[in-house]
């Protein structure tokens, strides 16, 4: 039953292409964009957006980025719209095979499933449905406390756990894999953070610091990555804010360049 009403929400939410649940930072993006690009124009150049972590995107480079990588994996994933937001489903583990959780065989889907359950259910009441990573939990406490709880399952590390939970609170909780906490171990001066985040006692220790510079690049970005959601979600891709920066940092920093124009 759940995987009928998955697809079928699934299905639901491409066809009619909703305004979704950040639709309300559309306007101000859209300004801060066209303002941009007058700038920018005036001075002969392209817009374009630094982020503090040192990763630069042109607007057009990003924009077009996201509508690959939407053309190509929204459907595999993004697209199964969350239906039980206070518990963990088997839908939530499987999807993240196509994020290469490498969560394969069927037994080991049903292991972490249930341990999710267990460790990661109680805890998913005390965080808003529309938490926001912007406005909500400054200090990050709850997103500590789920994430240490989830990777005490064993052999659940940082990544399969953030991509678990993602999909509980879209615009909360990035996902957080091995190229994240190696680029934000570097510019932070931190190549311990790796080793840290293989251990189940430290792991979101490392999991919350990664977030917390992400968090400041999204604060930066933010202007432009609502732009960039409100012209995405005209071609019938919504993501979150959270979900939109995540894409265009990991399509930058993951070596093979799936992504990137070469």
């Amino acid at each position: 039953m759940w995987w009928h009403l998955s697809r079928s929400q699934k299905a639901t939410s491409r066809d009619s292409r909703p305004a979704g649940p950040y639709h309300q930072f559309a306007s101000a993006g859209d300004a801060v964009s066209r303002l941009s690009q007058e700038r920018h124009a005036e001075h002969g150049g392209s817009p374009s957006f630094r982020l503090p972590n040192g990763l630069s995107f042109s607007v057009a480079e990003a924009q077009s980025r996201l509508e690959r990588f939407c053309q190509e994996e929204f459907d595999y994933y993004d697209a199964f719209l969350d239906q039980a937001p206070f518990r963990i489903d088997p839908i939530d583990v499987i999807v993240t095979k196509s994020m290469n959780s490498r969560v394969n065989e069927a037994d080991r889907i049903r292991f972490v499933h249930r341990a999710l359950v267990e460790r990661c259910n109680p805890l998913l009441p005390a965080i808003p449905v529309d938490a926001d990573l912007m406005t909500y939990d400054p200090d990050l406490t709850n997103l500590r406390r789920l994430i240490h709880a989830a990777v005490q399952t064993p052999g659940v590390k940082v990544a399969v756990a953030t991509k678990v939970l993602y999909r509980k609170r879209r615009n909360y909780i990035p996902m957080i894999d091995s190229y994240f906490i190696k680029h934000y171990g570097r510019l932070l001066s931190r190549p311990d953070w790796y080793e840290m985040s293989q251990f189940p006692a430290t792991a979101a220790e490392v999991a919350v610091e990664v977030t917390r510079a992400f968090r400041e690049d999204l604060r930066h970005a933010m202007p432009f990555i609502q732009s960039l959601r409100r012209n995405l979600t005209t071609t019938g891709f919504d993501l979150s804010p959270v979900r939109i920066l995540d894409v265009l940092i990991w399509t930058q920093i993951e070596p093979n360049g799936y992504y990137r124009y070469r």
